[in-house]
C-alpha cells in the first residue's frame, strides 16, 4: 500500500474474526484472529481493506473458516448372549472408518452405516456359547485425524445354563440322593405334583 487505509470486519463475521494490525510500512502484513468454529458447518466472512483517501478501489477479502469436525455417537447397550443385529446412533459430519478390535472379531461384526450425516452403526454379534460374559471394542476412526478416535465397549451377557448330572436309579427302600448341577441363573425346582 501507498495510502492510508481502514480495516473493516463484516458485523456479522466480528464475532470471531478480529483485526490484529498491521506490520511493517508500505509492505507487511494484516493480521488477523481467528475464534474457533464450534460449528459443524464452514461460516464465510468478509473483510474490507479501504482507502482513506478515497482515491483506491476497496479491497474485499473472503475468509472460509472450515466446519468443526464432529462424530458423535450414542449409548452402547447389553447384547443379549442369543446375539443378533443391534444399531447404535451416530452423527458426523466427516469420513470414518469403523475398526472391530481383533480379539472380538470373530463374533462381532460391522454390517453398516444408514443415511448421511446422522444414522445408525449396525453390528451383528454371534450368540456366546460361553457361561462367562465377554467384552470387545469398536472403534470408530475419523480418516481427516482432525476428531479423537471413539471407543465403543460391547458387553454381550453368557450364555445361561442348567446342566444336571447322570439320574440314578432309585431303590424301593428310598433314601437321601444327590444329583450334580452346574449353574449360572437362578434356578427352582419343582417336583411335579404326581410325585410329592
Amino acid at each position: 500500500y501507498n495510502t492510508e487505509y481502514t480495516v473493516e470486519v463484516e458485523a456479522s463475521a466480528k464475532s470471531w474474526i478480529s483485526f490484529l494490525g498491521t506490520r511493517a510500512l508500505q509492505s507487511g502484513k494484516l493480521e488477523f484472529q481467528f475464534a474457533e468454529n464450534q460449528n459443524t458447518e464452514p461460516r464465510t466472512g468478509k473483510v474490507t481493506v479501504r482507502d482513506n483517501s478515497g482515491k483506491a478501489a476497496p479491497v474485499t477479502l473472503n475468509f472460509v473458516q472450515e466446519e468443526k469436525k464432529v462424530i458423535t455417537v450414542g449409548d452402547v447397550m447389553t447384547i443379549p448372549a442369543e446375539g443378533g443385529t443391534f444399531a447404535v446412533d451416530i452423527q458426523y459430519n466427516t469420513d470414518f472408518d469403523v475398526v472391530v478390535e481383533s480379539g472380538a472379531q470373530s463374533w462381532i461384526t460391522f454390517v453398516a452405516t444408514r443415511a448421511l450425516k446422522s444414522g445408525k452403526l449396525e453390528f451383528r454379534f454371534a450368540e456366546n456359547q460361553s457361561t462367562d460374559p465377554r467384552q470387545g471394542k469398536v472403534t470408530v476412526k475419523d480418516k481427516s485425524g482432525k476428531v479423537s478416535d471413539i471407543t465403543l465397549t460391547f458387553v454381550q451377557e453368557e450364555k445361561k445354563v442348567i446342566a444336571v448330572g447322570d439320574v440314578m436309579e432309585i431303590p424301593a427302600e428310598g433314601g437321601t440322593f444327590s444329583v450334580d448341577v452346574q449353574y449360572n441363573t437362578d434356578v427352582v425346582v419343582e417336583v411335579e405334583s404326581a410325585a410329592q
